[in-house]
């Protein structure tokens, strides 16, 4: 993909400053860090299409997934049912990341990098924040009406429930969140 191309699938909007673009001219602090547009690559025989940005730690930084999910997706020819239950899922775990993984004062950078091949879309989110392994959170009881129900847990549910397989492991300091949706035909 080329570099107008990549702008174009991670515009931003006027608010906001790109960095990462040799030439490119920051105005303000940059909100967004890098991104990398989407390329081909083979993997065990396989042609598997991704694409990766960084953003910042930061809840105002959510929309710019949600532009790259549609985008790529849009790209590669995905179902709206899948690109729903990914944006879903991507929303509730960086939320959750950006929520409770760093102290309030602490800026970091969160690697989103999204997959696609034939058979399934990969999402694989890094992170330096607090260690998190959403798969050993009990699971919410569901039982009882909503003004009877603890607050919290339903973003866990949404990942273990929208996605097909979902994965984490901590290395070196970074947590390594791998959620798999299976694309049928």
């Amino acid at each position: 993909m080329q570099r107008e191309s990549l702008r174009e699938v991670l515009h931003i909007g006027s608010a906001f400053s790109r960095r990462g673009f040799p030439g490119d001219r920051l105005a303000e602090p940059c909100h967004f860090f890098t991104g990398r547009g989407s390329v081909s690559i083979m993997r065990r025989g396989i042609e598997v299409k991704e694409i990766e940005v960084r953003i910042l730690n930061r809840q105002e930084d959510l929309p710019l997934t949600a532009g790259m999910v549609s985008r790529f997706g849009a790209e590669n020819g995905l179902a709206p049912p899948i690109l729903h239950d990914v944006n879903v899922v991507l929303d509730e775990a960086l939320s959750n990341i950006i929520a409770y993984g760093y102290e309030t004062d602490v800026q970091s950078e969160i690697t989103i990098r999204l997959e696609y091949s034939q058979d399934e879309m990969v999402v694989v989110i890094e992170d330096r924040g607090r260690p998190f392994d959403p798969l050993q959170a009990p699971p919410p009881d569901l039982n009882g009406s909503v003004r009877t129900r603890k607050v919290g847990g339903l973003g866990v549910h949404f990942l273990r429930s929208l996605m097909d397989d979902v994965a984490y492991s901590r290395r070196d300091g970074v947590n390594r969140l791998r959620m798999t949706k299976k694309i049928t035909s």
